[in-house]
């Protein structure tokens, strides 16, 4: 074995090291990201004791009603104004904008005592309605992105001294080698 040999040995060996790392953090990548992995962590997320108590307080919370009240109020009168009239253009007649008002204030307290049992009995049966399906989802898109971005400076870290042991195995096994020779 000549010297150039030798010394090809050390690079080699760095860059089997960069390729092992490489394939190693794809396969990682890929396996956090996969479907799979991401629905059982949401589930496991989902089955943490106090998570569905919690999330059916702050759903059934009259601040997120409050939130939406615009929203609502904004289609209940979309309703009354539009909708109504072309479906039973009869009683636009009899609807002017004094029962408009009044009607959607009767509805909106409606809705305002009806939300918050709707959200605490949706927060109680989300894994039957698919929530933990969109959580598996959104965590799957969320790790692929924040693992490729957010993680990248460190990973290349990881990289060189993947690359640098190799060489660093190289010289060791040149440096047998030699001695043997």
């Amino acid at each position: 074995m000549d010297q150039w040999e030798l010394l090809l040995l050390p690079l080699l060996s760095a860059f089997a090291g960069l390729i092992i790392a490489v394939l190693l953090l794809r396969i990682t990548i890929r396996r956090l990201s996969n479907s799979r992995f991401t629905s059982q962590l949401a589930k496991f997320l989902s089955d943490i004791p106090g998570v569905r108590e919690h999330m059916q307080e702050r759903l059934s919370d009259p601040a997120v009603f409050q939130a939406s009240v615009p929203l609502i109020s904004h289609h209940i009168d979309d309703f009354f104004r539009r909708k109504l009239p072309k479906a039973m253009p009869f009683i636009s007649h009899f609807i002017g904008d004094k029962t408009i008002e009044s009607l959607k204030s009767l509805f909106m307290q409606e809705v305002e005592e009806l939300f918050p049992q709707m959200m605490k009995q949706f927060a109680a049966h989300g894994q039957n309605t698919g929530v933990t399906a969109v959580v598996a989802d959104q965590l799957a898109a969320s790790l692929r992105t924040r693992l490729k971005h957010t993680l990248l400076p460190e990973l290349r870290k990881l990289l060189l001294v993947a690359a640098l042991a190799g060489f660093v195995f190289g010289l060791f096994e040149a440096a047998l080698l030699y001695l043997l020779r």
